[in-house]
């Protein structure tokens, strides 16, 4: 009696819009995925004003021409990301991965069932939130296609409030897809961590950081905004908290070796 062999899980890619105020985290930002994923590719998503920045060497520069009103804000915006996560989508025959520049991957075990298709999207939850981080997340080829057209169906529109980019395709992931299909992981579970903030205790001891499974935000408003950080520019505390995490993950990448 013949066995249904599993399908092989597809690739990913990671795409990250980006800015020049952020170009000195992108070789570490690059290396956490290389470290985490070997050989993915990843895609620096950079507006036409800026498309001068140097890249870290192997990655690949997508050029932009849709308002982000400072912060991935607005309709504009919103269609931009899912055409660009697409576009890199079909350019590698891969599932895109959307990554901001200040997080550190640490793992890409989380991204199993998406990977072998069993999903339309996957995220982990902020803290008080049901819907993925914006700080990385995934989407199937299908869900996308499918929020574009829910999109242009005139069903959905700009509000005159600001409506973040992760919560919205967060919903929209949920609207296209049969129940099911888009998972959310709590940030924690017992005896796991998924993803975790920096937090200004780890600017001295980073080791608990070895825990974290999934990525590492290492530009928390909150660690920013204290006392410390207030006479330094953000991008600099940011390069170091991403530093000291990439140290981390390397002795945890030689240890389980």
């Amino acid at each position: 009696m013949s066995t249904a062999m599993q399908p092989e899980p597809l690739p990913l890619v990671f795409c990250c819009f980006t800015c020049r105020r952020d170009e000195a985290l992108l070789p570490l930002h690059y290396a956490a995925i290389q470290l985490a994923s070997p050989g993915a590719p990843v895609v620096y998503a950079v507006d036409a004003a800026e498309q001068d920045m140097v890249l870290p060497s192997g990655s690949r520069l997508l050029v932009t021409t849709w308002d982000r009103k400072g912060n991935l804000i607005g309709q504009q915006a919103l269609v931009g990301i899912l055409r660009a996560l697409k576009q890199v989508a079909e350019d590698y025959n891969a599932v895109p991965v959307k990554i901001d520049s200040d997080i550190m991957l640490a793992g890409i075990d989380w991204l199993r069932a998406i990977r072998f298709r069993e999903l339309g999207m996957v995220g982990v939850c902020p803290g008080q939130l049901f819907c993925a981080s914006g700080a990385c997340y995934a989407l199937q080829r299908g869900t996308i296609e499918a929020a574009l057209a829910y999109i242009a169906s005139g069903f959905y529109f700009d509000a005159a409030g600001i409506r973040v980019e992760d919560e919205t395709i967060s919903m929209l992931a949920a609207l296209v897809n049969p129940p099911g299909r888009v998972l959310f992981y709590q940030y924690a579970y017992p005896h796991t961590v998924l993803a975790s903030i920096f937090k200004p205790e780890h600017f001295t001891d980073a080791t608990p950081l070895q825990k974290v499974q999934a990525w590492v935000d290492c530009g928390d408003r909150k660690m920013l905004n204290q006392t410390f950080c207030q006479n330094r520019p953000k991008e600099a505390i940011k390069r170091e908290a991403m530093e000291r995490t990439l140290e981390v993950l390397k002795n945890k990448a030689r240890t389980d070796a």
